[in-house]
Parts: C-alpha cells; structure tokens; sequence
C-alpha cells in the first residue's frame, strides 16, 4: 500500500465521476489497485443498510461498496468517504459507512472536502437551482449529482433534481459467464 501514491492518485478519481460511472468504478479499481487499495462492489445486504466498509488484510486496504442508494452520487461520496479512512485512520479496524462515531464524521467532511473543497461551500445553492448546481459540478469538474447531492444534504431537501442522478442497478451475471 502506497499512501502518498493515493493521496496524488484523488485527483484522477475525482475527475472520474463526471463519466459514465459504471466505466468510472472500472477505471477507478485499476488504478487504485496500483496503489494498493482493493475496491469491490458487493450487492447490498436487506435490512443492513451499509453503503460501504473499509477493512485491511495483509497490510493492503479493501473498500467495499454496496450500491445502497443506487446512484452515481452515493456511489462516488461513498468511495471517498472510504478513501478517508484509508488515509486518516489506523488499519486495525473495521469502519462501515452511516455508523455515529466520530471516525465516521471525520470520512464524511474528507469526502466532500475533496469532491466540493471547503472554498466553493459557500457557493453551494440554498434552494433548488438545477442550474446552479450544473454550473459549479461544471466549474469542479465533478458530476453534477455530487454537486446536487450536497445541496439536498444541506437543505435537507431531497425532492428534486433526481434527473441529474444517474441509477445504478446491481445486475448478477449468469451462471458460467
């Protein structure tokens, strides 16, 4: 595992969520792969409610994502969030994403200071403006799902803009393929 190769790797992550985001998660594996961090998707478990979980094996992190909440923006919050514990906390524990614990607030804030950085906050729309919201992902070089998802979170105001996310279904592969 290469820390400082992943810290200069969260840029070119980043800059994927603006893609197709089935395409993105691919890349993404890749070249997180190439640092030493492990992502997996894993179907999401009924009733458990967990969008990810970082654990270590062998000295190596391993992110899984569930695809909870089925779109683009929780999928790429999700993986930062997670990239967060990577990066702020020690590899001896297991950390599920929507826990109350202090770690988990401190993934929270490194997630949306890396897709939305504490700069452009101030900048976030306080009430719906789809046009708003497309001009700052737009002006961050990130979907704008992540943009709106934070506006939603903020104003606590999740009736609209769900155009601007892209659905994500988790398709198991036949058996034998």
């Amino acid at each position: 595992f290469d820390p400082g190769g992943l810290e200069r790797l969260l840029p070119e992550i980043r800059e994927l969520t603006v893609g197709d985001p089935v395409a993105g998660v691919h890349e993404a594996i890749g070249r997180l792969r190439a640092v030493g961090v492990v992502l997996c998707l894993n179907p999401p478990i009924p009733g458990l409610r967990v969008h990810g979980a970082t654990r270590w094996l062998n000295g190596h992190p391993v992110i899984q994502l569930s695809l909870l909440m089925k779109s683009d923006d929780q999928l790429w919050f999700t993986l930062f969030h997670e990239l967060g514990h990577v990066l702020l906390h020690g590899h001896k524990e297991l950390f599920l994403f929507g826990e109350p614990t202090e770690a988990e607030e401190q993934a929270d804030r490194f997630a949306a200071d890396v897709l939305i950085p504490p700069a452009y906050r101030e900048r976030l729309p306080h009430r719906r403006d789809l046009g708003a919201v497309r001009t700052l992902a737009e002006e961050l070089g990130i979907a704008p799902s992540i943009v709106l998802g934070q506006v939603q979170r903020l104003t606590a105001d999740y009736a609209w803009g769900h155009g601007l996310k892209v659905k994500l279904d988790w398709v198991v592969p036949p058996k034998g393929a």
